[in-house]
């Protein structure tokens, strides 16, 4: 075992620290996408596609801005709920407010 150690230490030391920083990546991350986006709560007559209409200005289609959605609200159909809150593909900003897959320039 100490053979092996001498001869890889530089080789394991470098793997766990790599398997380190891709962990701290990966959670820091998840932390951003809780607070980067736009939430909003359902009012009484709101639809998915509604919303998507409401933002049409941007580079997103109906379609794909309802799966992105779905998939970030894990939401296993298109039907939303009065006072159910969902998160929106609107970044938050101070000054603007941009849709997630807009081109910033």
């Amino acid at each position: 075992m100490k053979q092996v150690w001498s001869s890889y230490s530089y080789v394991i030391m470098f793997t766990l620290g790599l398997f380190l920083l891709i962990l701290l990546m990966t959670v820091t991350n998840f932390e951003k996408n809780d607070n980067q986006y736009m939430k909003v709560k359902v009012e009484s007559g709101d639809s998915l596609w509604a919303m998507a209409e409401q933002y049409e200005e941007a580079n997103m289609s109906t379609t794909e801005f309802i799966k992105w959605v779905r998939e970030a609200n894990n939401l296993e159909t298109t039907h939303i709920k009065e006072g159910q809150t969902i998160v929106l593909p609107i970044e938050k900003n101070t000054d603007i407010l941009h849709l997630a897959d807009s081109n910033k320039e």
